[in-house]
């Protein structure tokens, strides 16, 4: 998956994939396909309403009391959950439904897809400059839909300011534009890129499996 259908990855990261795939597709036993992703910027929403299912209430009441100032990325984070407030038994009742739906939906999406793991990148660039990670679409993701993954290192690092660009030139969303003028304002020459590989759920020793039947085309030692 090159990117998941709301935040296209800077240059250096797709540099990653397409090395895992060169390096991947014509190994014995493996088949390498492309996949589509689903609805992603809904599910990173509602993944942030549900890790502050009180719209942040005790955090934000913390910090005043406190006098501790608050932070650039954690105004970020809390926004959605700030604007959407879940209360009571109800509330959460009503979230775990949300969650539980997106999964069937997304378990149908993947049968058709006719994958048995996933590779994809672990954030939509190289390791970011401070304050900058607001997005955590390639994580969080998993995170909502229960379904285990494991970070492995690539020899890919970003290269010298102004020698790498997006081969799209159409931006994706919002965030995507955010994400493409990180990139244009930001130096990361050698940046370490990792990739991802991503299992469905309850499925974690056919990650393993799979880790081991790829680690050594992937250089992973």
């Amino acid at each position: 998956m090159m990117n998941d259908g709301a935040i296209q990855t800077q240059p250096p990261v797709a540099k990653a994939l397409e090395w895992a795939r060169s390096r991947l597709q014509d190994a014995p036993g493996i088949e390498v396909k492309s996949f589509e992703p689903l609805r992603t910027a809904e599910a990173i929403k509602n993944t942030r309403i549900a890790y502050w299912p009180s719209g942040a209430e005790d955090l934000r009441n913390m910090l005043v009391n406190s006098g501790e100032p608050w932070m650039e990325l954690s105004e970020y984070v809390i926004k959605d959950a700030v604007e959407n407030p879940t209360r009571g038994a109800d509330g959460m009742l009503q979230l775990r439904t949300t969650q539980e739906r997106f999964w069937f939906d997304w378990t149908a999406h993947w049968k058709t897809q006719d994958v048995d793991i996933l590779i994809c990148p672990v954030y939509a660039g190289p390791a970011p400059s401070h304050d900058t990670a607001r997005y955590w679409n390639y994580t969080a993701f998993w995170n909502y839909l229960d379904m285990p993954g494991a970070v492995l290192p690539t020899p890919i690092v970003a290269g010298p300011k102004g020698t790498e660009s997006y081969t799209d030139n159409e931006p994706l969303s919002k965030q995507c534009e955010d994400m493409r003028q990180l990139w244009e304002d930001g130096d990361f020459e050698g940046a370490p890129v990792g990739i991802q590989i991503v299992a469905p759920r309850y499925h974690d020793n056919e990650l393993f499996h799979a880790l081991e039947q790829m680690k050594e085309f992937l250089q992973v030692k």
